[in-house]
């Protein structure tokens, strides 16, 4: 049985993109949901992120100890930490994008809310495997972290996940598991890093799936995160932060279906403590992400 971010999962949809890795943590059940959970009046809104328009695309919410998660290109998901079940409702898309999309929205965000639950640290962002130490790149959507990634990848570090990623507390330090396979790329990325095995649908982004990069089959231990900036500036530039700074950065990037307390906040706030922290800004040019994914790997090994 193929795995998600160490737990294996027995799915009623086949998943194309989970890890060959072995799921040693436990197992998740995903099916169909056989209700309307948007029709839940007790839901408690917890977050809500609308475009330009102020037209919604997704949503989280509080079903006492469920999690609610809605994404207008994906559906629900009803996410519930006691059975390790994740009850799916597909005719809840808005915007109808695929199979793919829907899989991607199941281990970049659902799954991480499930684990999020659990104690673990979920965060919006992709990880690489260099050597044996991991580098986390956080950053708001747009910014590079799938572009940044996949380069790592075609560099030889293997990609751990482009678009969420769950740390877990070890004994010596924190580690991440392997997440969904593939990078999403404009076809201009891919040619810059020398990704081919593109298929699927292009995405609203002008994205396709790209699946022969190098993945993890094994979990590694985290040595550090970048924070990337605004892209802009004429060269690469990587800054170090202290365990302060570094930790009011990760509390930006959490996956919580929860308002921050004090066990999300001590969490992040040993992560921070634990790893090497950056801000990377990379100019608004496919030419310097090369560098970029060197400079990332360079961190990773300091670290």
């Amino acid at each position: 049985m193929t795995s998600l971010h160490g737990y294996e999962i027995d799915s009623d949809v086949p998943l194309n993109r989970a890890s060959e890795a072995h799921g040693e943590l436990g197992r998740i059940e995903v099916r169909a949901a056989p209700d309307l959970p948007l029709d839940t009046p007790a839901a408690e809104l917890v977050h809500l992120v609308v475009d330009a328009e102020l037209t919604p695309h997704y949503a989280s919410a509080r079903l006492g100890d469920r999690v609610l998660a809605w994404h207008t290109d994906a559906g629900s998901f009803v996410i519930d930490p006691a059975s390790m079940r994740i009850s799916h409702r597909a005719a809840d898309t808005a915007l109808e994008a695929g199979a793919e999309r829907w899989e991607d929205r199941l281990a970049s965000n659902a799954i991480p809310l499930l684990l999020a639950e659990l104690g673990g640290l979920s965060l919006h962002a992709a990880a690489n495997l260099v050597d044996d130490r991991v580098v986390v790149i956080c950053g708001v959507t747009g910014r590079g972290k799938s572009t940044l990634s996949a380069a790592l990848a075609a560099a030889g570090h293997p990609s751990l996940g482009e678009d969420g990623i769950v740390l877990r507390s070890a004994d010596a330090g924190h580690v991440a598991w392997p997440g969904a396979r593939g990078s999403l790329l404009t076809e201009p990325a891919a040619a810059t890093i020398g990704a081919s095995s593109a298929n699927g649908a292009v995405d609203l982004r002008g994205r396709r799936l790209h699946d022969g990069l190098r993945t993890a089959d094994r979990p590694g231990q985290v040595a550090a995160i970048a924070f990337l900036r605004e892209r802009g500036g004429s060269e690469v530039a990587i800054e170090r932060t202290d365990p302060a700074k570094t930790h009011r950065e990760i509390l930006d990037h959490l996956l919580t279906a929860e308002r921050v307390g004090i066990r999300k906040f001590a969490g992040s706030a040993r992560v921070a403590e634990s790893v090497d922290g950056a801000l990377l800004r990379v100019p608004d040019s496919l030419d310097a992400v090369t560098e970029a994914a060197e400079r990332l790997a360079a961190l990773a090994r300091a670290g």
